[in-house]
């Protein structure tokens, strides 16, 4: 697993990165495999975190990887002293969007509104009681989906309740009523309205719906706070995800400020392009770009967390900016 990993991304990377850094392909392959073997850090890690610089690498010790912290130190939590910690019942809820959605709802958090669930060809009507699909643009993804597959876009085009997604496939509401039918047959599907970004941020998304990854814990203090943020824009507009593992591209946001860093493009691709201060297909600036609503956002996630899951140490939501304010 780790020499074909290293096989591949140095396929893709090695190249760029001697040019860039003047570090030798030979050289990428033993920090490679010294990094996976020592510290379980992976060939795509080690260009997304740059550890062929030296300064970065020496700590990578320090760095944590998803298996050791859920299926390390979150159980570890189940023990306190001896004594056990409360079982968490809302973890489940966290995962499931439909459960996330009524517990907003119950709780007065806006977030996106749920029109059909589609499961096993039967269609249970939400937010949306008609007949018929509501004659607007649709955003339809899976209930259980990660990063970004398996969603599609559909552009309603006014003429006989015709509807085009992102393939330039054009289906009658009734088709795709009936594809959708199908299609939950193996897995559930959640149809939603397509949302627009703020009118500050359009232009670096396209139609794209652009979310910032937040990270929020309980202090010391039994508190709730942000911690990191990260905005997500997709970077071409032919995509109807702004995720980082569908090629999309992400900047860091001050947290003091809303301000963005640099873009850097997903994990699974070639570094070649580097690090964006523009962004590649729109060409607006990227890099000291403020976020609107930034002050609004930061309650709301703070707030979201106290209200929705308390007994949670760590979550991690995405939220987006609309004209009205953020949105779960």
């Amino acid at each position: 697993m780790i020499l074909l990993l290293t096989i591949v991304f140095i396929t893709l990377n090695g190249p760029f990165i001697k040019n860039r850094t003047g570090t030798g392909i030979i050289r990428q392959i033993y920090e490679q495999i010294r990094l996976a073997t020592r510290y379980a850090i992976l060939s795509p890690w080690y260009y997304i975190f740059e550890l062929q610089d030296e300064d970065k690498r020496e700590h990578t010790g320090e760095y944590l990887n998803r298996f050791e912290i859920k299926a390390g130190i979150y159980k570890l939590r189940k023990y306190n002293g001896g004594l056990p910690i409360p079982v968490e019942h809302t973890t489940a809820c966290i995962k499931n969007k439909a459960c996330l959605k009524v517990r907003c709802n119950d709780k007065g958090i806006a977030t996106t509104p749920i029109f059909w669930n589609f499961k096993k060809g039967q269609i249970r009507k939400i937010d949306w009681q008609d007949e018929k699909l509501p004659e607007w643009d649709l955003f339809i993804k899976p209930l259980a989906g990660q990063g970004g597959g398996g969603t599609s876009r559909w552009d309603y085009l006014g003429s006989g309740r015709q509807y085009r997604g992102g393939d330039g496939m054009v289906a009658a509401g009734e088709q795709l009523i009936k594809y959708l039918r199908t299609a939950s047959e193996h897995k559930t599907y959640l149809v939603q309205s397509l949302f627009i970004n703020h009118r500050e941020i359009t232009n670096l998304a396209d139609d794209t719906l652009a979310t910032i990854r937040v990270m929020s814990c309980r202090n010391e203090s039994d508190h709730y706070e942000v911690t990191d943020a990260v905005f997500r824009m997709a970077r071409s507009s032919k995509t109807v995800v702004d995720n980082y593992h569908a090629s999309g591209i992400t900047a860091n946001v001050d947290i003091q400020t809303g301000e963005l860093g640099r873009g850097i493009r997903g994990a699974w691709v070639t570094v070649a392009d580097g690090w964006y201060d523009r962004h590649p297909e729109t060409n607006v600036p990227i890099l000291h770009r403020r976020l609107p609503c930034w002050p609004e956002l930061i309650r709301f996630v703070q707030d979201a967390h106290g209200c929705l899951f308390s007994d949670q140490v760590v979550i991690g939501w995405e939220v987006a900016i609309l004209d009205t304010g953020p949105f779960a």
